[in-house]
């Protein structure tokens, strides 16, 4: 069921999208390179993957993270990146669930 007008990465609306969204996806990591290809980072790796297989970048910055968006069949999907460290994930999840009422 459509929560709201889907844009895909090209003509956004406010903060690249609408308030709708069916999914949520955050893979969760640390934010400093130290960081970058240990497994404390296995997170935005996955998410990494699952946009190259979903045609979207992760480059538009909001909600303390880089954020992107794909439609994934019938379904509007925000992809997030917090960059908060693992433990305070929640301070840049929550506000986007919220504001995409997504799952």
């Amino acid at each position: 069921m459509p929560r709201g007008k889907y844009q895909h990465d090209k003509g956004h609306t406010m903060l690249g999208m609408t308030s709708g969204a069916d999914w949520l996806i955050a893979g969760l990591g640390n934010p400093e390179p130290k960081y970058d290809g240990t497994r404390h980072n296995a997170g935005f790796e996955a998410l990494d993957y699952l946009a190259a297989q979903w045609g979207c970048s992760i480059t538009k910055a909001k909600w303390q993270g880089l954020y992107g968006t794909a439609q994934v069949g019938q379904h509007k999907v925000v992809l997030l990146k917090p960059l908060t460290y693992m433990n305070l994930s929640g301070q840049s999840i929550a506000p986007l669930q919220t504001f995409t009422k997504s799952r």
